[in-house]
Formats: structure tokens, sequence, C-alpha cells
């Protein structure tokens, strides 16, 4: 993956606008807010979804959001080796990310010959346990969004609805799009979201959710063993009667309840990782084979102060399972360890840290 980075005598704005109009969208730039504002300690960096076409699947993906691609390349052997793929296997990858910030970005992987691929939680309703179930988004009208991503072949759970998850007043529509990937669309009523910068039509991811089967051992995973703190949590009715978020049997949501943790270390309204548990409803359950070369997302990046101590800390004292360490070169961070985690649901967290410095650059 080729970075371009911005020479430090540009101090202007004016300057650097001059350069991005030379170098172009698609090419990656490291502003004033590169590798400095990585968020340590402090939510997800990226998620890691396997695609088909990844040619196909970033114009589809720009088009829909609004984001800038901000490079591409080939996977480092060594990661690939650490998601258990065979040495055949070669893989090549675009990131794209909302203009103006390092959080939230996404990782689109294409991987060859690795053998037959599905779906990871094939047609699998939003109330079924396994995996990564989704990304919330945020947008100004949801309803202009979601009648877009309709006619571009996204397809609804249900159409938009409102809710109160206190102290929120929300909107919010979970559309599937090409792979399986969920785009859940949110937008906050009240109070007012104050001070948000809009980089894209479509904001950068802000929490990535899963659906869980046991919320007490998914919050022994997350929060005991990640150290990923519960900043809000929800227990009750999984939905009002009627129309419902997660396509539940609209006569019988009050039978059924809905527990939800919200965790983030530094306790920001972003880069949140959210389990979710149902009540009352039975599915199937998609808690194995939920990595590649399989479709969909996979996967969360963390950036920690040591992954490699973290790794030998949760080795054998986990209630999920620790995959094993890998020391890989992940553009555009550069070298990074990594340690390769999997929840108790089948959702995999990659932890990672600078090679030999452990914290920030």
């Amino acid at each position: 993956m080729t970075i371009t980075r911005v020479p430090r005598i540009l101090r202007t704005a004016a300057a650097i606008v001059a350069v991005l109009a030379v170098l172009g969208a698609s090419t990656s730039v490291a502003l004033s807010k590169g590798l400095s504002s990585l968020p340590f300690d402090d939510g997800f960096a990226e998620i890691v979804v396997i695609v088909s076409d990844l040619d196909t699947r970033v114009a589809q993906l720009i088009a829909a959001t609004g984001w800038r691609e901000e490079g591409r390349g080939e996977v480092d052997p060594a990661v690939l080796a650490r998601w258990g793929l065979p040495r055949t296997a070669t893989a090549r990858e675009a990131l794209l990310g909302e203009p103006g910030t390092a959080r939230g970005r996404v990782r689109l992987v294409e991987i060859r010959e690795a053998g037959a691929a599905r779906r990871i939680r094939s047609s699998a309703m939003p109330w079924e346990s396994g995996g990564w179930a989704g990304v919330n988004v945020r947008v100004v009208n949801i309803f202009e969004t979601f009648d877009r991503l309709q006619r571009e072949g996204w397809q609804g759970f249900s159409d938009p609805v409102t809710f109160d998850v206190p102290p929120y007043r929300v909107r919010e529509a979970m559309l599937v799009g090409p792979d399986g990937f969920v785009l859940g669309l949110l937008q906050r009523v009240s109070p007012p979201l104050a001070g948000w910068q809009w980089g894209a039509a479509i904001s950068r991811p802000v929490t990535v959710f899963a659906t869980v089967a046991d919320p007490a051992k998914a919050r022994r995973f997350f929060e005991t063993d990640l150290g990923i703190k519960v900043r809000l949590q929800y227990d009750g009715p999984a939905a009002p009667p009627g129309m419902n978020l997660f396509g539940l049997p609209h006569d019988h949501t009050l039978n059924m309840t809905r527990a939800v943790d919200w965790h983030q270390a530094a306790g920001r309204d972003e880069g949140t990782i959210a389990s979710i548990a149902f009540r009352g409803v039975v599915g199937r359950r998609f808690d194995t084979d939920n990595g590649p070369p399989n479709l969909g997302l996979f996967m969360v990046r963390l950036f920690v102060t040591d992954a490699a101590a973290r790794c030998a800390t949760l080795q054998g004292r986990t209630v999920g399972k620790v995959r094993g360490r890998y020391t890989a070169e992940v553009a555009p961070y550069g070298r990074l360890d990594g340690c390769v985690l999997e929840s108790p649901d089948g959702a995999w967290v990659d932890l990672v840290s600078f090679s030999g410095g452990g914290g920030k650059k």
C-alpha cells in the first residue's frame, strides 16, 4: 500500500489542498491527523471486511458513503498466516476512511487461492448470535439516506424507526449490502449531536456490534479480558410493539427483552463495541467459521500500548480464544505487533501496537 506524505514545509491549508489536487483522491496522505491521532486504548481504529471483488466493492462503498480511498496494496503473508490461511493464499487490500480523521477506518481485503468462501452470518437476522453483526454510522437525514441506499441495492430489515435508549432518542435502520456487510444508519434526535465534524455524507463507523448468546460471558471478554470498560447499558424490552429495527415479529416484541453493553475504554461516544443479547427469541448461532476466507465483516482492530504483553497475559486466561501473535507490515502504520483473539461468540479482535516500541509513535 503506497503512502505519500505531505512535506513539513507545507504548513498552510491552501498548500495542502494544492498538493491533494495533484496527488488525487485515492492517494493516502498523512496530514496533521496522522499516526499521532490513532486511538490508543481509546476505541477501535478500524474494521476489516473480506470481500469477493476488491475493485468493485471499493467503488460501491465510496459511492454509498462518500469515504475516501487512502491506499491499497498486498497483505503481508505474516498476517495471512496468523489468520490461518494456507501458504498458497495471497490477498490485496484497500483502506477507506472518512476524510479528516484517522478513526473508524474500513479495510477491505480480497483473498485469493485460499479455497471456497461463504458469507459470514449468511442470511442472518440481527437477533441471531455470533460474529460481528454490523457497524453503526451517523447520518444527518436517515430517511433520505435510507431511500438512496435502497436505490443502490442495499436491503433493510425494516424502514427507519425512532426509539429511546436513555439518555438518547435516536432514529435507526439497518441495511445489508454487498458480501453481507451491514450498515446501521444512526441519526441522533436528542440531545442534539454537538461538535461532530462531518467529513462525508455517511460518517465513519462509530460502533461495531455483535449479537451474543451469553451477555455475561461477552462482558467478561470485552471488559475483564480486554479492559474495555462499559460506558452505557440497556436492559429492557427488545423493541416497542409494531415495526422495529431488528425484524422481530410485531406482536411478540413485548415478550422479548434485549440487553446491550456499549464498551469504550476512554468513555468516548465513538470507537464503541456493543454486545447485544436477545431473550425470548431463538434463531441460529453463527459462532464458528467467522474468519477468512469467508466473506463479510470479520475483525475489529484496536491499538493498545503493548500487544505482545496483552497476548501473553490472556493466554490460557481469556474466556475467548487466543489465536496467536504476529509481527507484520500493516500500511499505513508500518511494522506492527499483533495479537489475534476470538470472542466466545466467534467475533475476531486484533490488538496491535508499534513493533518494538509498544505505544504511540
